[in-house]
């Protein structure tokens, strides 16, 4: 038998590992038909296991390449003036995560309230 018309199947415990995913994950996918998350599917008759063409997922692998993305020179905010001609940084503020503390709410309210 000439080798070009073997086809190596793969099934959902080989699948996983070259794709980097848990099976209940694949499970989840088919059941949902999120087909384009996967690479494409083999049924045989009058079987249910799942099967996958080794070149098929392969060539999906492939497809599914992004190119890598070029460094930008600088991702800094600009800073004010003021903070440039003292040749300091002024500290980052990050949005705090969760709800504000009372003491946060009360000086929002005072604010408000001052503001009208």
């Amino acid at each position: 038998m000439p080798t070009e018309l073997l086809v190596e199947l793969l099934t959902l415990s080989q699948l996983c590992p070259l794709l980097h995913r848990k099976p209940a994950t694949v499970y989840a996918d088919i059941a949902a038909k999120r087909f384009d998350r996967l690479p494409p599917l083999v049924r045989l008759p009058g079987q249910r296991k799942l099967l996958w063409r080794k070149q098929d997922v392969f060539e999906w692998i492939e497809q599914h390449v992004q190119p890598a993305v070029a460094a930008v020179a600088d991702t800094r905010k600009p800073t004010s003036a003021k903070t440039q001609l003292n040749g300091i940084d002024p500290p980052e503020q990050r949005r705090q995560i969760g709800r504000p503390t009372k003491r946060q709410q009360l000086e929002r309210l005072a604010a408000a309230r001052g503001a009208r």
